[in-house]
């Protein structure tokens, strides 16, 4: 994790959402993306001034919760919600029958 942090610290703004996507690809793939977001995340929260700022703003923290979004958000909607969707569907279509 060392190295992804240094190279997080030298690259600059534009480059680093590519780079944390891979960096979470990868991590995930190794199930190492706990240990990896967690030091980021308990940083943010150590250096906040307030609560109303907090993972706002572009920092590391923010951009990483942003990737990570793209990244694995629609499979996790998809787990979440779509059996109620499809449940909902089926009851429609059996009212109307």
């Amino acid at each position: 994790m060392p190295i992804a942090m240094s190279l997080m610290d030298a690259v600059q703004s534009p480059e680093l959402d590519d780079l944390l996507r891979v960096v979470l690809i990868v991590c995930d793939s190794k199930d190492l993306l706990a240990e990896f977001v967690s030091p980021i995340f308990s940083e943010e929260v150590e250096n906040t001034d307030s609560a109303q700022t907090l993972f706002r703003g572009n920092s590391l923290a923010s951009k990483l919760i942003a990737v990570g979004f793209q990244l694995f958000g629609m499979d996790f909607l998809l787990a979440a919600v779509k059996p109620e969707i499809e449940r909902l569907l089926e009851l429609a279509a059996t009212a109307a029958a």
